[in-house]
């Protein structure tokens, strides 16, 4: 029996450092104790210069919505796992924005007590891009198939300039010369 508890510590040991996401292990203050070596090159600060610093002083986890991380150290602090919603950057040492998903977790020890936190990081800069490059197409085969009827194509328009969202995709790609171009082209 001893024997096999001392093999499965040595074991445990290492799984930290092999596993294939960003692994980053903080104390109850948020200082880091250790991070595996994807953490170190999505950071893009070593275990040695991360050490001991917070994570705030180390880099940034940033959300359109500042109020998400203020939510996310209140569910962690009640021991919940904090999942980062869709808007969540990580500010790297070099200053490089990167989208990321991931999670917070509490390490608790035998008493139940928080004792520290693990979080565990991914880089989803790459998904994130194609699903906006996805999104821009959609939209322009929404246009261009509305181009087949003036009233679709008026009332797709309308969307766009007049609602929350329209107004977001409308900003964010331009289609204003796109859309007059398709209403003259249909008069």
């Amino acid at each position: 029996m001893q024997i096999a508890k001392k093999k499965i510590s040595n074991l445990l040991q290492f799984v930290p450092s092999s596993i294939g996401e960003a692994v980053i292990v903080t104390d109850l203050w948020t200082n880091v104790l250790f991070m595996n070596c994807i953490a170190e090159k999505l950071t893009g600060y070593s275990q040695t210069e991360a050490f001991g610093r917070t994570i705030v002083e180390t880099f940034g986890i940033i959300t359109k919505n500042t109020r998400e991380l203020t939510k996310a150290s209140e569910e962690v602090s009640n021991g919940a796992i904090y999942r980062f919603g869709d808007d969540t950057t990580l500010v790297t040492g070099s200053g490089e924005t990167l989208s990321i998903s991931g999670s917070i977790s509490p390490v608790m020890n035998e008493g139940d007590e928080i004792i520290g936190f693990v979080i565990i990081l991914y880089d989803v800069t790459e998904q994130r891009q194609l699903e906006k490059q996805l999104q821009h197409v959609s939209i322009q085969i929404a246009i261009l198939k509305a181009t087949n009827n003036k009233a679709e194509s008026e009332n797709f328009i309308k969307f766009l300039t007049t609602s929350d969202k329209g107004g977001e995709i409308f900003e964010q790609y331009g289609f204003m010369s796109f859309s007059e171009k398709l209403l003259d082209r249909q008069a």
